[in-house]
């Protein structure tokens, strides 16, 4: 048995190894690695960062525990299972947690279909980047919108200056 879970080990580590190659292999987890979120490298073969991510302290963003950033779906690669949650307390909710089936981490958000209907040009991702490492993350300016405050409408406030991580 201990030789099969090694080899299986040894199986996967490659596979990741083989995903950095081709892919900016951004986080993965769940109790056994069930589930990753990859952003595709470009055709300039530079990896792709979120250009700044946010800490926003709306009720969701607080409870989920994350620091969005943001690309296009074309740039994200995700696999595994996951569970989904959209706000029940909101008329037209915006947008779908993923979480992890296993530990339940939330790992991305897309937006809802009723807000991409309202919003043809939207093709946007939210990925946790709480989940990334932080080397990963230096060099990245951290916004902190006022989404507390937020009425849903418009532009947000700011409820500090930004940083770089």
């Amino acid at each position: 048995m201990w030789g099969h879970q090694q080899e299986e080990r040894k199986a996967h580590q490659a596979k990741k190894e083989s995903i950095a190659v081709n892919e900016y292999l951004l986080v993965s987890g769940g109790l056994n690695d069930e589930w990753s979120v990859s952003v595709r490298r470009g055709h300039c073969l530079r990896r792709k960062k979120p250009e700044f991510v946010h800490d926003c302290n709306c009720s969701l963003c607080r409870k989920s525990g994350a620091i969005w950033g943001y690309f296009s779906s074309a740039g994200v690669a995700i696999s595994g299972e996951t569970i989904s949650f959209v706000r029940r307390d909101k008329q037209d909710p915006r947008v779908e947690l993923h979480a992890c089936k296993t530990c339940a981490v939330t790992v991305y958000f897309k937006f809802t279909p009723s807000i991409i209907a309202q919003n043809p040009m939207l093709d946007q991702i939210g990925v946790n980047t709480s989940l990334f490492s932080l080397g990963e993350l230096k060099g990245i300016e951290m916004r902190f919108p006022d989404g507390e405050n937020w009425s849903g409408l418009g532009a947000f406030e700011y409820r500090r200056a930004p940083i770089m991580m």
